[in-house]
């Protein structure tokens, strides 16, 4: 992979052997592109806050319901045991 801002084609060989030209790839944890450009890393980030963000409304929701079930007020320190 050639990071560019043109379209350029660039022939590398090892061992006699051409490699393969990729558009991304990743590389510790963050993925390049041909372009150098983030969006696709951005996306993913946003994506898995979203994920978070929506798991823990659902927990806080069943948390909710749980203690109106058991009619505990919010004020209320109740343990496990």
């Amino acid at each position: 992979m050639v990071n560019s801002t043109t379209n350029t084609s660039t022939d590398i060989n090892m061992d006699g052997e051409k490699l393969e030209e990729v558009t991304s790839c990743k590389y510790v944890g963050t993925t390049l592109s041909k372009y150098g450009t983030s969006t696709a890393e951005v996306q993913i980030i946003i994506a898995m806050a979203t994920s978070a963000m929506t798991r823990r409304k659902i927990q806080a929701f069943e948390h909710k319901c749980l203690r109106r079930l058991l009619r505990i007020t919010c004020t209320e320190h109740k343990t496990n045991e």
